[in-house]
């Protein structure tokens, strides 16, 4: 046994008093600092963990991973030209990436080269480090102490939304589209980037470009006037630094400590004037009051400022109101909104948590403790002096003005138990009340993962403490949590050490925090998976930790029931939601579940959500004419053909597979209770949804077919790859879709009309509701066993199925693989896929495309034509994921 662990009664793995001797005496010379900017990050809309390679790889630089498996891990590329990066950040959305890189010698020269990529770029697994170009870059005259994105969405929680936080977006017409926003706090100075555009005759183009201020002192600067970093005092230099946003708060602060030992809290604000010009201004807070110490195991002890966290406190905190006027002051950001509205409002506050570490160093081993100020930021009307007021508004009348305040005592100030020290820290001010925290901490016992009240009057800790078994002895962690963690449900946070591979563990559902099941009381990992899936996805974010979390915890015998149980919340649950497409959602998540659990029905899942979204195609290409007549648009038609090919395929062999099935059962040759054990396609033509489905994809096809055999006009020629762009609308090609989607049916010997309307005959109403949800939550038709015959019946039985020219064709088409974006055929002899060549495939339901691999565009279109069809925008979405929510990964090899 290792001789730093002994065995727990309960039969687990801890640690040695001597291990956990020296692993607090590192702590106590290896001080954690609590950064504001994480050494690794979660992508969010692609549930990709991103974490620093060891100092004693050979490889420098970022790695990258997927958190749904535990897949090999991908060097984040960057050029060559640029030294590896050691600070990385993401905007909100997930658009864009920031990457700091030092320079090759940092000790004697300090400044290094701050990069903004395109995120679905650098995550592509198409990108090489030489192809990889930043949007921009800038010179900065030393490392980054803290990077903090601004506009951040509201996100979603279980019946409300997140407060806003930071600079109201709209003041400045942000799109992130255009490129990011974000501060970086400095050594001596804070700088503000953001994109700005650029007018060349009736073309406009966006770049980056910011605008700084110093720390220390208030300042003012706008896109009108030159900033070349000299500032008044700009000797002055800070060692620690830690910048936040505010839920309810419009300000940006930044929190320092210079190696005096000085500190102090700026007020960060940027937005446009009554001009229309980008302003940043810096405004520093009143100086902290002094602050009586807590004694502490009766001896001298050194404190250590670990970090600063800025969070919002209620209006009334401390019971005090005032009144206040709303007033909209040109060239400067005000937190209040209106003009000339007076009202009896609150004082407006903002709370700095300071968290320090504090070491006694008596004879026999150092003791330590976290402790906790927090200091408060008011904000308050000011009394003009009687004489004063004639030069603030010019003609004599009263105007209030405002300005930010100090509070001069802490109004929390406590410490932790004895030998309890906080390692990392990540706060959660998404959650009422708004000062919660995910900690690491060190105890006597080991590491533990714990929930921190930063605003409770006592050291409180929230839920169940994690124990780190895996970690203990570590002091050089960093934290970083999914998007579940964030809303306190259900995800996944990545612990980063220094030197080992991070480790993921999964959060349950924070204590106190509701699920969307409300006709439950009781716990149960299939509604907590649900709700933290639901409300991803009216985030529009990936939910891939939910899937990892929920199967992480679930044993394997118990994991059947417990798919099924995710699945019955998601689907009842979502369809309560307007939002969300409660079949999609659900066919989505089977996918994940089945693929992470190795379950043999994870195809046919795939094969019907491809079918959904084939269909949801269909609808955003259809064009209600004034007549009542349904057109589509022209320069869809030939992906759309394509498409229904593949969806005719997939129906007809579950129609050949019912009337061969109905065959066997009627002479008795087949073990039905067997049969039905196997997932089976012909659940599309017996599950009522998907009967549905199908019904709806034969009405398209057949609406397709009547547009074409009207249309005397040109359509855009088809996609192939010799034919080069641009693409032209041409009459042959109207002349050949018509023939190509009239075949269409015909080739898979199916009657459309007949199985048309035999489908819409089908009842149900002798099935009970239950059967019928339990086939939907489980893919399967054992629920539906007693009922196949009366059904299978009521379909048609035509051998000419089985005498189609599809059938009649040489060679096996059910080993035919297809485009998972286009829906073609993939050819064998495409290079991609022979040779022991790579190729591009999903992580999640193993499909593959060959479009992430096309060197140029073949859809350009020219002559006036538009290249904004509702086909391109389909597929322009799922070029950075698959449409069933999953990753594109390069295959290692494909024999």
């Amino acid at each position: 046994m290792d001789g730093d662990n002994e065995m727990n009664v309960d039969g687990s793995i801890g640690e040695t008093s001597k291990a956990g001797l020296r692993r607090m005496r590192r702590l106590a010379s290896q001080i954690p600092h609590l950064q504001s900017s994480p050494r690794g990050a979660i992508h969010h809309t692609t549930s990709t963990l991103i974490y620093p390679t060891p100092p004693s790889s050979h490889i420098q630089g970022y790695l990258t991973s997927s958190i749904f498996n535990s897949s090999h891990p991908k060097k984040l590329p960057t050029p060559p030209i640029l030294q590896p990066g050691e600070q990385i950040s993401h905007s909100p959305d997930g658009l864009w990436t920031v990457i700091y890189h030092p320079s090759p010698i940092p000790e004697s020269t300090p400044e290094g080269t701050l990069a903004i990529y395109h995120s679905d770029q650098s995550l592509s697994p198409n990108t090489s480090p030489s192809s990889i170009i930043p949007l921009s870059t800038f010179s900065l005259p030393s490392s980054p102490l803290s990077v903090t994105h601004l506009y951040p969405p509201r996100v979603h929680l279980v019946g409300s939304r997140s407060k806003p936080a930071g600079p109201n977006p709209l003041e400045v017409e942000y799109d992130s589209v255009n490129g990011p926003s974000f501060v970086v706090l400095l050594e001596s100075s804070i700088w503000y980037l953001y994109s700005t555009p650029v007018i060349n005759g009736p073309v406009t183009s966006w770049t980056m470009t910011y605008l700084t201020s110093p720390i220390h002192t208030r300042y003012h600067t706008s896109s009108i006037t030159s900033s070349d970093g000299l500032f008044p005092g700009n000797g002055f230099k800070i060692k620690k630094g830690w910048t936040g946003l505010v839920p309810s708060n419009k300000g940006i602060w930044a929190g320092w400590e210079t190696i005096g030992g000085e500190r102090g809290v700026t007020r960060v604000e940027v937005g446009k004037d009554k001009y229309g010009k980008v302003y940043l201004q810096s405004t520093p807070m009143p100086t902290l009051p002094r602050v009586t110490d807590i004694p502490f195991d009766e001896n001298q002890y050194e404190q250590e400022l670990q970090g600063i966290i800025f969070v919002s406190l209620a209006r009334n905190y401390g019971g005090e109101t005032i009144k206040m006027e709303k007033e909209n002051v040109s060239g400067m950001q005000v937190d209040n909104e209106g003009e000339g509205i007076k009202e009896d409002r609150e004082v407006e506050k903002v709370g700095a948590v300071l968290v320090f570490n504090d070491t006694s160093r008596p004879s026999s081993a150092p003791v330590s403790r976290t402790r906790i100020q927090l200091h408060s930021f008011e904000r308050r009307a000011i009394e003009l002096a009687q004489g004063f007021n004639d030069i603030s508004s010019g003609q004599g009348d009263i105007v209030t003005s405002w300005d930010w305040s100090t509070v001069p005592d802490p109004i929390r100030h406590y410490a932790s138990p004895t030998n309890t020290s906080i390692i990392a820290l990540y706060p959660l001010l998404s959650l009422p009340p708004y000062a919660l925290a995910l900690a690491i901490i060190s105890q006597p016992s080991g590491l533990s993962l714990v929930h921190i009240n930063l605003s409770a009057n006592q050291w409180t800790t929230v839920g169940d403490p994690i124990a780190l078994g895996e970690l203990r002895g570590e002091v050089d962690l960093d934290l970083v949590v999914s998007q579940g963690v964030t809303r306190g449900q259900m995800g996944l946070a990545a612990l980063i050490g220094k030197e080992s591979a991070p480790a993921l563990l999964v959060l349950p559902r924070l204590e106190g925090q509701p699920t969307l099941d409300r006709s439950s009381n009781e716990v149960s990992i299939g509604s907590d998976a649900a709700t933290s899936i639901i409300l991803a996805e009216k985030d529009g974010i990936g939910w891939a930790d939910v899937i990892r979390a929920a199967i992480g915890s679930t044993g394997v015998g118990k994991r059947k029931d417990l798919i099924a149980n995710i699945s019955k919340q998601i689907y009842t649950l979502g369809m309560d939601l307007v939002e969300i497409d409660e079949l999609n959602l659900l066919l989505k998540a089977q996918i994940a579940l089945f693929s992470s659990t190795e379950d043999a029905r994870l195809d046919l899942a795939s094969d019907i959500l491809r079918l959904n979204e084939a269909s949801h195609l269909v609808d955003r290409c259809a064009i209600f004419e004034k007549d009542g007549q349904i057109g589509f648009d022209l320069d869809s038609i030939w992906p759309l053909i394509g498409m229904m090919e593949w969806c005719i395929t997939t129906i007809t062999t579950a129609m050949r597979s019912i009337i061969l099935l109905g065959g066997q059962t009627e002479y008795s040759t087949i073990d039905l209770e067997e049969y039905l054990e196997r997932p089976s396609s012909i659940i599309i033509l017996i599950q009522p949804e998907y009967r549905q489905l199908v019904i709806k994809i034969l009405s398209q096809l057949n609406q397709l077919i009547g547009f074409l055999d009207k249309l005397d006009g040109p359509i855009l020629q088809p996609e192939t790859k010799v034919l080069p762009p641009p693409l032209k609308r041409d009459a042959m090609a109207t002349i050949l879709a018509r023939d190509r989607i009239r075949d269409v049916a015909y080739r898979n010997g199916m009657d459309l009309i007949e199985w048309g309307k035999a489908l819409e005959r089908v009842s149900t109403k002798d099935i009970p509701e239950e059967s019928i949800s339990s086939s939907l939550y489980n893919l399967s038709l054992i629920p539906l066993e007693d009922h196949l015959s009366k059904i299978i019946n009521d379909l048609p039985n035509s051998s000419e199925m089985f005498l189609s020219v599809t059938q009649s064709s040489l060679g096996d088409t059910s080993t035919t693989l297809y485009d998972s974006i286009t829906y073609l055929p993939i050819a064998t002899s495409t290079h991609s896929i022979v040779n022991g060549r790579k190729r591009i495939s999903c992580e999640r339901c193993l499909n593959s495309t060959e479009e992430l691999t096309r060197p140029t565009d073949i859809n350009a279109i020219a002559g006036g034509v538009s290249s904004n069809s509702p086909w391109n925008e389909w597929k322009d979405s799922f070029k950075e994921h698959c449409l069933c929510g999953g990753n594109w990964v390069r295959e290692k090899s494909i024999k």
